[in-house]
């Protein structure tokens, strides 16, 4: 039952999630300043990205796997790519 709400409402949720950890992801790298920083926050983000990934699909079970592949994931790659691309504006607003 509640599996077929988030697929239904899956859209949704994934623009909701992915617009609040792109604005957590801007957050933290305004208040990281300078490039070694900001690499090392994003690398930091995409190993616990992988662990999580790896520990939702193959130990989770599978409904929750399901519901983790069609809404969180996109959500965390859309976020990914928005903050890579905010990158430069942060660097312009550091100095």
């Amino acid at each position: 039952m509640e599996l077929e709400f988030y697929l239904k409402y899956g859209l949704l949720l994934v623009i909701l999630i992915s617009v609040f950890l792109t604005i957590l992801l801007y957050k933290i790298l305004i208040i990281c300043k300078g490039i070694k920083k900001i690499k090392i926050v994003l690398t930091i983000f995409f190993i616990v990205f992988f662990v999580v990934n790896f520990f939702l699909i193959y130990v989770a079970n599978y409904e929750f796997s399901l519901l983790y592949q069609k809404i969180l994931l996109p959500a965390i790659c859309i976020s990914l790519s928005t903050t890579i691309f905010l990158k430069p504006i942060v660097k312009e607003k550091n100095r």
